[in-house]
């Protein structure tokens, strides 16, 4: 089957989504598919003053034929400039949409990819759609199909904002819809009742390659300090949160002396060390790395004593199944994504988002208490082996793709 995926980003780009699109591209070649990715050539975010730039165009990763198109620069320039003014506008010129952001300010502005995406969709067998509110997802649902069967992966981030009007439209001119978590499922239903085929397939995690070590084993490893250490890895961007974790953590400093902070990830606008210094925590509890190799993400996680996953926003939590992977407790945000993956209290402790003294009260137990960290990092192992590994996502996927080819071919 000739499959085609349209991406916002792909590697060597670091990101959530871009590490889920490869591994799903990967997978299905693996099971025999044909498999090419149509994406931009952004190292870093699209929205990002200077997004750098991968110099390939056209490569095999993976077996899955890569194929890069740049936006122009003026075009990237306008929509940047335009979307700054959007979410600027003064309070009276706000309403219900307030902060949303439609797909042409959104992007991304490349003439070549979308022209490339119409072809996709005249020629391949299934186009698989990904991440609202970006075009990647609107326009592969605003043009005609003469062949394929589109199935959309829209990755929506729920926790603040409406679905904009276009990225409604198209959720409902797709074929499919996959949804990460059960909550977006209920809103794919909601906004797009006649289609028929609702998934919930979550991303999965590198279950066989999470490291078997102690967190002063990791630490060790890493030249860190050897102190009882609270960790975020991910994108290192506001909406992220990472300022709760450090103003939770300067409230802790006292009546714990031995605790670090640990924050990892590729820098997205957020500047981590003046937030730090502005919520009082000692610079030298903090230890930041940035923009280091992918295959360092595990041992980051296996050096933190408690993983945190701060998220103002998030369509499923990574970074949550990844500290479950590594056998580490989570305590995340209690986002209604979140809720449906963890399970309060049982695999892990969910606390209100942005509200340091609720994250504070929490990671204060959890330190005093290692009996308890080690029962909600049990349990939260124990989910991943049951439910979140690569092998059972793709092969689900895979029956997801097959049926989708099937009724093509009745249809045609």
């Amino acid at each position: 089957m000739r499959i085609t995926f349209v991406a916002l980003a792909y590697a060597p780009s670091v990101g959530g989504s871009q590490l889920l699109v490869r591994r799903l591209a990967e997978g299905l070649a693996g099971h025999g598919h044909d498999v090419e990715v149509l994406t931009t050539d952004a190292l870093g975010s699209i929205g990002a003053r200077h997004p750098g730039r991968v110099g390939v165009q056209d490569e095999e990763l993976g077996g899955v034929r890569v194929r890069r198109h740049r936006s122009p620069e003026p075009l990237r320039l306008a929509q940047r400039a335009l979307r700054g003014a959007w979410m600027r506008r003064p309070g009276w010129a706000t309403g219900p949409h307030a902060g949303v952001v439609g797909p042409w300010l959104a992007g991304p502005l490349s003439p070549s990819l979308l022209a490339a995406v119409r072809r996709a969709l005249r020629d391949r067998d299934v186009v698989i759609a990904c991440s609202a509110p970006f075009l990647t997802f609107v326009a592969p649902a605003r043009w005609p199909r003469r062949r394929a069967r589109l199935i959309g992966l829209p990755l929506l981030h729920l926790g603040r904002y409406e679905v904009a009007l276009g990225v409604q439209r198209a959720l409902r001119r797709c074929d499919a819809l996959v949804a990460a978590t059960e909550h977006e499922r209920d809103v794919h239903r909601r906004t797009a009742p006649a289609v028929a085929e609702l998934h919930v397939i979550p991303p999965g995690t590198d279950v066989d390659e999470a490291l078997d070590l102690t967190p002063d084993q990791a630490r060790a490893e890493l030249g860190l300090a050897e102190r009882t250490t609270v960790g975020y890895v991910g994108r290192l961007a506001a909406y992220k949160g990472i300022d709760s974790v450090l103003a939770a953590s300067a409230q802790l400093v006292a009546a714990h002396p031995e605790l670090g902070v640990l924050v990892a990830g590729r820098p997205s606008g957020y500047d981590v060390r003046p937030a730090a210094e502005a919520v009082g925590l000692p610079a030298d509890r903090l230890t930041l790395r940035e923009s280091f190799p992918e295959e360092e993400r595990r041992l980051l996680l296996a050096a933190c004593d408690i993983v945190v996953a701060p998220s103002l926003d998030e369509s499923f939590g990574l970074g949550i199944a990844d500290g479950w992977a590594a056998r580490r407790p989570v305590v995340a945000s209690d986002l209604a994504a979140v809720r449906t993956l963890v399970r309060d209290g049982v695999d892990g402790v969910l606390v209100a988002p942005a509200d340091p003294a609720a994250l504070a009260e929490v990671l204060d137990g959890l330190l005093a208490d290692p009996r308890r960290r080690a029962e909600l990092a049990a349990a939260g192992r124990r989910r991943v082996d049951d439910e979140l590994g690569w092998s059972a996502i793709i092969d689900r996927w895979d029956a997801v793709v097959r049926a989708a080819d099937d009724r093509r071919r009745v249809e045609a």
